[in-house]
């Protein structure tokens, strides 16, 4: 008699899904910059976009956009989401129709360079990294960063 072998397997697709953020996702977008250590206070909610798998929003960014630049205040995501490229899908989507030079700061300089942002002393005319509480953060560590805008030929 001859013994038939089954293997079960469970296959779980997510789709991510990336959108600006509406006024009801505000609660989980506080939730979620609360959880990885970007909230403070008098934090601004418009201009949000959101990554979502399941129903769920597991990463956030916020660009503020200004007349000749734009500011990346806030960009993260979940811990059990990271390592997933969804930072930089999240990043890429929010910005793709942005014609600006990007800025933002950061403690985490190695990341953002591999998405093409180079390191440079602060701008005067950009908002100072102070109105981020950054006494609770790593201030020695920060940096400011640029991605140039990519002026078509």
């Amino acid at each position: 008699m001859q013994r038939k072998w089954y293997i079960y397997v469970k296959i779980s697709i997510a789709v991510l899904i990336i959108r600006p953020a509406n006024q009801s996702d505000l609660p989980m977008i506080m939730n979620i910059l609360k959880v990885i250590d970007l909230y403070y206070p008098n934090y601004r909610t418009d201009s949000f976009w959101v990554a979502e798998m399941n129903n769920n929003i597991v990463g956030v960014v916020r660009i503020e956009e200004h007349p000749d630049f734009a500011l990346i205040e806030s960009l993260g995501i979940l811990p059990q989401y990271q390592k997933q490229d969804i930072a930089r899908q999240l990043l890429e989507e929010s910005t793709k129709d942005l014609n600006k030079d990007l800025y933002l700061y950061t403690i985490i300089p190695e990341y953002f360079c591999k998405l093409d942002f180079n390191p440079l002393p602060p701008p005067s005319f950009i908002p100072s990294k102070d109105r981020y509480d950054c006494d609770d953060c790593q201030p020695k560590k920060c940096v400011c960063m640029i991605r140039k805008a990519q002026h078509a030929a």
